[in-house]
C-alpha cells in the first residue's frame, strides 16, 4: 500500500478512557457473566465471549492503534431507526468512544450473501466508524450509556453484519 496517505491516528477530540481501561486491554470489571439463553432483540453484554474474541482481534502490537469497523446494514422497512441512531451515536456519544464515521451511504452494487442457496438479500447501507482502538469499541460495548441506543438500532434492523480492518496494519 502506498504511503502517501497520512497514517490512521486517534481523534484529538477523543477523553481519556476511564483509569482501569488505561491498561491496554479490558479490564476483569467491564466483562459480564454469559448469559444463559437468548438474548433479548437488542440487547448487550460485554461477555467472556466477546471480551476474548475483542482482545484477540488485531495482533498485540496493532491493538493500541485506531481501527475500523466496516458495518452493513439491512433495514426492516426504511432506514429512520438507524437514521435516529447514527444522529444520536454522532452527537452523543461518539467522541467519548474514540469514533469517527468515516463513510456512511447506500450499498448501491450486487454486494449479497446467501442463505445457503435458497435466496440473496441485499444489504442497504455501510459504513466506516474509525474507533482510537479496539479497547475504544470494547468499552463502548460496556457502557450502559450505549446499552438503549443499541436496542434502538437493532429494532429497526433486519440483520447487520461487522468486519474489523486494520488501516495501520496495511498503511505499513
Amino acid at each position: 500500500m502506498s504511503t502517501s496517505k497520512p497514517r490512521p491516528k486517534a481523534s484529538e477530540k477523543t477523553p481519556p478512557l476511564p483509569q482501569e481501561w488505561q491498561k491496554g486491554g479490558i479490564p476483569k470489571s467491564a466483562i459480564t457473566a454469559a448469559k444463559d439463553g437468548l438474548l433479548e432483540s437488542g440487547e448487550l453484554h460485554l461477555d467472556p465471549f466477546m471480551a476474548e474474541f475483542l482482545s484477540n482481534a488485531l495482533p498485540a502490537e496493532l491493538a493500541n492503534e485506531p481501527v475500523s469497523l466496516f458495518n452493513l446494514f439491512k433495514y426492516k422497512g426504511s432506514s429512520a431507526i438507524h437514521d435516529d441512531y447514527m444522529e444520536d451515536f454522532k452527537k452523543g456519544f461518539g467522541n467519548s468512544a474514540g469514533a469517527t464515521v468515516r463513510f456512511m451511504g447506500p450499498v448501491t452494487g450486487s454486494l449479497r450473501y446467501s442463505d445457503g442457496g435458497n435466496a440473496e438479500q441485499s444489504w442497504d447501507d455501510a459504513n466506516l466508524v474509525q474507533y482510537d482502538t479496539i479497547w475504544h469499541y470494547a468499552y463502548m460495548l460496556s457502557t450502559d450509556l450505549y446499552a438503549p441506543m443499541n436496542k434502538k438500532k437493532v429494532s429497526g434492523l433486519n440483520d447487520t453484519c461487522i468486519l474489523c480492518v486494520s488501516e495501520v496494519e496495511l498503511w505499513q
